[in-house]
This record gives C-alpha cells, structure tokens and sequence, in this order.
C-alpha cells in the first residue's frame, strides 16, 4: 500500500578507485529505506556525478555537477581508498571539493577512509601521500571515519541510521515540513483549535458522533465518552459551540436529525483528522 514520505537526496563521492564503494553505498541507502522508510516517511534516493549528470558544454564539468546534482544533496557520503582524485580549479579534487561545498551549506557529511592491504606498488604513490595530507587537514573539519574496506557497508548502515536519526539539519526540516504541512491543512479549512481538537476526538469516537445537549446542569458537546467543554463559563460555552459550528459549516461533520443534537464526522473529516495527527 503506498504511503505518503519526503525524499532525502544523498550524494555519494568518491574519487575512481573506490567504484565499488559507490556501489555499496547505494546499496545500503536502499538497504536502509527496505528497513526504516514507511516508519520514518522518508525515502533515501542515493545520487552521483557517474549516475546522475548528463552531458553538458558551457561550463567547467565540477561547476555543472555543482549546479545539477550537490546543491540539491541533502547528505553527502564521501569515501576514499587510495586516491584523493583529479585537481580542480578551487580544491585538490573533485571529490574534496564536493564535500567543502555541501559542509558550507550546512548539511551533513559523512566521510570514510578505508583501509586494506596491498602492495603499495599498485597504487599511486604521490595520490596516497596527498590523501594522507587531505586527511590530516579534515581532523580539524569535523568526525570522519577510519575502517576495514571489507566493513564499509555494516558500518555505513548504521552509521546513516544515526545521521537520520539525530542530526540537526535533518530534524529540522522534518519538523519545517510538518509546519508547512499543517499550515496548508488549516489555509484549506481556517479552524480554531477547539474545532480542531473536536474533530480529532470525534474521529476516535467508535461511530464518529458528537452530541451536544442542554440540561440545568449547563451545555455539553461530548464525543469519545468525553464533555469537550472544560467549565460552564459563558465565553468557554460560546467558544466551543462555536468550534460545532465551524466543523458543520466546512462539512466536516453533518448534522443527523434536525434538533441540532447529533452530529457525524463525514468522509472529509475523517480524512482531516487523519492527516492533522500525523503532522502533530
């Protein structure tokens, strides 16, 4: 059954010689949306320069990656083995200025650099001591990680679940989409908060009903074995058969009989109520 999520673009960089790795790692973003995304809402959509850029004259090729694919990044992944890459004409490499250009923004990083053993004789001797030098100068920079090559998809796996889980950038647009969620809710129907916690109540009620009644006693409007009236102070009477009346008049609820007595959540109100508690 589908279900409603925000998608979170996660660029993955690497310099050539960790191919695979780029591999892994879309693996494991999926990997992790098969596990969390209909719980969380979110889907992980994993994107990089050798996938998601087409070709394009104009501008320096980093410029054009810059402006088609990591300025929509939400998280980075960078990943090294041996090489620090290609020089650009602001950083060392491609893949270091990647990862400069997304931390600026304030957005997540997540870097490895993996280990294994080989025969320096097979890789670039000058690219591993600039690699070295780049490593040096990210200790200042932040948290990167140092592990196994044959551990990077455990480790990634759970290190991403931590990232969505408590970084700050991501909780916080979590909680502006919310905002933004609920606001267009209530620009839909403009209800006060008593009217919007009676028709949340009311959804609960097992048949949907609100009755409302008079009685020496004072006014009642009751739904879900509960008197949503706190006191009998006029102004708080007033205020909530108002919220009744903002309910029927935007045809969330209807009225059932004809002494304004019992009222029914309708097809639209169920489905307001819905979506307001899943935005709380």
């Amino acid at each position: 059954m589908s279900y409603p999520a925000t998608v979170y673009k996660v660029m993955i960089a690497s310099p050539s010689d960790a191919a695979t790795e780029r591999e892994i790692a879309r693996h494991t973003i999926h990997k992790w949306n098969d596990l969390h995304s209909e719980n969380k809402r979110m889907v992980l959509l994993p994107i990089a320069w050798d996938t998601h850029a087409a070709p394009e004259m104009g501008s320096p090729p980093q410029k054009i990656i810059d402006k088609r694919i990591l300025e929509g990044a939400d998280i980075l992944v960078g990943v090294f083995l041996h090489r620090l890459g290609t020089p650009t004409l602001d950083a060392q490499s491609g893949t270091a200025h990647e990862i400069d250009f997304h931390i600026k923004g304030g957005r997540p990083a997540m870097i490895y650099f993996l280990k294994e053993n080989v025969d320096p004789a097979e890789f670039d001797k000058d690219q591993y001591d600039k690699l070295k030098l780049f490593m040096e100068d990210m200790k200042s920079k932040g948290l990167f990680h140092e592990n196994d090559r044959k551990d990077f998809e455990k480790v990634f796996l759970d290190h991403l679940t931590i990232t969505i889980n408590t970084n700050e950038y991501i909780q916080r647009n979590k909680t502006e989409l919310k905002i933004s969620n609920l606001d267009d809710y209530n620009d839909a129907y403009k209800i006060s908060n008593e009217a919007t916690q009676l028709l949340v109540e009311a959804s609960k009620d097992k048949h949907g009903d609100i009755l409302k009644s008079r009685s020496a006693g004072g006014t009642a409007i009751k739904t879900n074995g509960k008197n949503m009236i706190p006191s009998q102070e006029a102004r708080i009477v007033a205020k909530w058969e108002h919220a009744l009346n903002e309910l029927l008049g935007n045809r969330l609820i209807e009225e059932r009989g004809t002494r304004g007595e019992i009222f029914a959540v309708t097809h639209e109100g169920y489905e307001y109520a819905d979506k307001l508690q899943a935005n709380k």
